[in-house]
Parts: C-alpha cells; structure tokens; sequence
C-alpha cells in the first residue's frame, strides 16, 4: 500500500516531517507523487533525497508561490538529490514522477526533505562518503571552498 495516495496534484501534496525517510510509490505510468513540507527562519536550507529508485524517477522543488526551482533528472535508477539554499521561508513542494512513464507498482522508493541551518554543499555526497573525505582532508590539512562558481555566497571548509 501507498500511504500518501491520493497526492497527484500540488493541490492534494501530502504534508511529510522534514529530516525523516519516507516512502511512496509511482503506481501507475501517469501518477505524479506530491509532498509538502516547511522550513524556518532558523533552519532555511532545503535539501529533497530521491533513493532506492525501482525505475527511472526524476524529482523538482517548487517554492512557496509555486516556482519551480529545482530539478534532479539523472537517467536510470540513480539517486535524485537537490541542495537548494534559501532565505525564503514558507511551506515549500516536492513532485516525484516517472520518466517517460516509468513507474513501479509493487516497490516503493524512499524521500527525504532536509532543512538546515548551515549550507548544503553543491554536489554534496552521501555523509559518509562526506566524512572519509574530511578525514583525508584534515589528514593533509586541505581547505575547501565552493560552491564554485559562486553567485555572490562563498562557503569556506577547513580543519583548524
């Protein structure tokens, strides 16, 4: 079963807790999953985790007046990730659906909506790829600085 159906339409996204795993289905070629969620002032940064895809899913990310901005659209079953920083608070959708149709009607796939306080990394890998890189890099005592290139915010890593 599909605890989120029926959620085909912006207007009937289902509201799901931030920084915890769900999981959903794309039942049939035409469904379009949505989901709602909100940050805050204190915790802005958005980050939507797409994983453990049984077909070729692609996900966006609509700010609260209805924009999109943000998209994931990797072939096959890779995961989809979207690091969106933001000083725009409100409540905030995500659409999931097949490409081309695809869709799986016994396996669900996993989505998670992350808020933060700190800056997602552009093309930020999975934390513990992440933490085995820090630790190479406070080994060698390497600084990081991205995203790069920047539109005016430059995020700066390094072991004191």
């Amino acid at each position: 079963t599909d605890n989120y159906e029926s959620n085909n339409t912006s207007g009937t996204a289902k509201t799901i807790a931030v920084n915890t795993n769900i999981t959903a289905k794309i039942g049939t070629s035409s469904d379009k999953d949505w989901f709602k969620f909100t940050n805050t002032s204190a915790q802005r940064n958005i980050r939507i985790d797409l994983s453990g895809l049984p077909a070729d899913y692609d996900v966006r990310l609509y700010n609260p007046s209805g924009t999109q901005v943000g998209i994931s659209q990797n072939g096959g079953t890779t995961a989809e990730v979207i690091n969106y920083n933001t000083t725009t608070v409100g409540t905030w959708k995500v659409q999931v659906y097949g490409y081309n149709g695809f869709y799986n009607n016994s396996v669900c796939y996993t989505l998670k909506a992350s808020i933060s306080a700190s800056a997602f990394r552009e093309g930020e890998e999975p934390v513990e790829a992440e933490m085995q890189q820090q630790t190479v890099a406070a080994s060698l005592n390497i600084a990081s600085v991205f995203p790069n290139p920047t539109n005016g915010k430059l995020n700066m890593q390094f072991v004191s």
